[in-house]
């Protein structure tokens, strides 16, 4: 026996399949809006860049339990700095919302809230 669509679920389908269609277009989209925050290279600073490189080889998502994102911010500085809205763990957030917490913890802290500073790898 053939099963036979009526009507109105055939316009209820294609509703679906429609919004199917646009939902992973805009989801598409909004990635490709964000990828920027992923090129660091691009707008991260140089200093920056090497303060990451020192601090975790520039990963993004380290997690070391105690230590966590490109920055190693401890997690009760990511706590402290991250702004509303941000990700509960610093190993979540997009390399510019890393870079924003950093800036505040620059502000407060200076270059000396980072390890690797004192060894000379940001100076210059």
């Amino acid at each position: 026996m053939r099963a036979t669509i009526t009507p109105i679920a055939a316009i209820v389908l294609a509703a679906i399949a429609t919004l199917a269609v646009a939902l992973t277009i805009g989801v598409g989209a909004a990635r490709a809006d964000q990828d920027w925050r992923w090129k660091y290279q691009e707008w991260l600073p140089a200093q920056w860049q090497r303060l990451i490189q020192c601090e975790t080889h520039s990963n993004w998502r380290h997690n070391s339990g105690t230590y966590q994102g490109a920055f190693g911010f401890y997690y009760g500085t990511w706590d402290t700095y991250r702004l509303p809205g941000y990700p509960a763990e610093a190993y979540n957030a997009n390399p510019f919302q890393q870079w924003q917490v950093a800036k505040r913890v620059f502000r407060h802290h200076g270059y000396g809230a980072w390890g690797c500073f004192n060894h000379g790898w940001v100076r210059g």
